[in-house]
């Protein structure tokens, strides 16, 4: 198999952001209230919709971040020594009010409802 060249655009319907080609949004404390950047995927499909939340302040790293449930967020997936990290912390319960407060625009957004810069006019800051 080879490869062609060809812009990105021609191998994605016309639902695809190309602005966006992880289909993920980095928001920040100004828009969350949270003290560390989330993560929101779109349109996911191996497991029920999730945010991702980083543990430390500072540039985007998934790599040092937990996955909570917009479902359930008592609900915590990660590495052992990092989902430990965050229980313990005091991030956990603002977590759980932030997804409380915006659940139904974190869905709208997991689905593909709405855009990112949708999901931040319409989110509350815990």
């Amino acid at each position: 198999m080879s490869l062609v060249p060809g812009r990105i655009e021609d191998f994605f319907d016309e639902k695809f952001d190309i602005s966006n080609p992880w289909e993920m949004a980095n928001i920040g404390p100004e828009h969350t209230g949270l003290p560390t950047l989330i993560h929101t995927i779109q349109r996911q499909l191996r497991h029920s919709p999730r945010v991702k939340i980083q543990l430390d302040p500072g540039r985007p790293n998934r790599k040092n971040s937990v996955s909570v449930s917009i479902h359930e967020p008592q609900i915590v997936k990660g590495r052992n020594y990092l989902v430990s990290k965050f229980l313990n912390s005091s991030h956990h319960d603002q977590v759980k009010k932030f997804i409380r407060l915006n659940k139904e625009s974190l869905l709208l957004h997991a689905r593909g409802d709405i855009s990112d810069d949708d999901l931040r006019k319409r989110l509350r800051r815990a």
